[in-house]
């Protein structure tokens, strides 16, 4: 299984999608989180459904929000 780091500057983008979100409807925001957090777990799953993007780069897409997760 993959262990999962999280870069700063990816906190940093979630932390502000989440307040975005929540201005625009109060709950939104935990709906994204719900959301990033089912796409890892799928992903730290099985890596290999994923697409490689770049090189040896995958991105996995976050369902009802315009964001992937990079790994």
């Amino acid at each position: 299984m993959m262990r999962l780091v999280v870069r700063p500057a990816a906190a940093n983008d979630l932390k502000s999608a989440y307040r975005w979100y929540e201005e625009q409807q109060a709950g939104l925001g935990e709906d994204l989180l719900e959301e990033v957090q089912a796409v890892i777990e799928r992903m730290l799953l099985l890596p290999r459904a994923y697409p490689i993007v770049h090189r040896d780069t995958r991105r996995a897409l976050v369902r009802r929000f315009p964001y992937g997760v990079f790994f």
